[in-house]
């Protein structure tokens, strides 16, 4: 397993988790984590991140109504749009510094 795996599955598992329980600083530490996996993101992948970041903003507030599960799945999906948000921020950076090197 390499190292893009490994932080990608650890910022994963740290979302759901702040999705879930209270985790201090969890914003900073998805944050973070978001911003170093989005560094591991292959040049093929990068489409995807992108629409999946896109996705998840939209849709992850519209879960609340859902009775019992509804407020968690927010949660959860609220954290992991937060991770995609870093994530996207460094691969938009990453594809910018690649389209101006010479």
């Amino acid at each position: 397993m390499d190292a893009g795996k490994i932080v990608r599955l650890v910022a994963v598992i740290v979302a759901v988790v702040a999705g879930v329980v209270a985790i201090p600083q969890s914003a900073l530490i998805i944050a973070v984590l978001g911003l170093v996996a989005g560094y591991f993101v292959q040049d093929d992948r990068v489409l995807y991140i992108l629409v999946a970041t896109l996705v998840l903003n939209v849709a992850s507030g519209g879960l609340g109504p859902i009775p019992v599960v509804g407020p968690i799945l927010t949660g959860i999906f609220g954290s992991l749009s937060s991770l995609f948000n870093a994530g996207a921020l460094t691969v938009i950076t990453m594809q910018t510094i690649n389209a101006v090197k010479p």
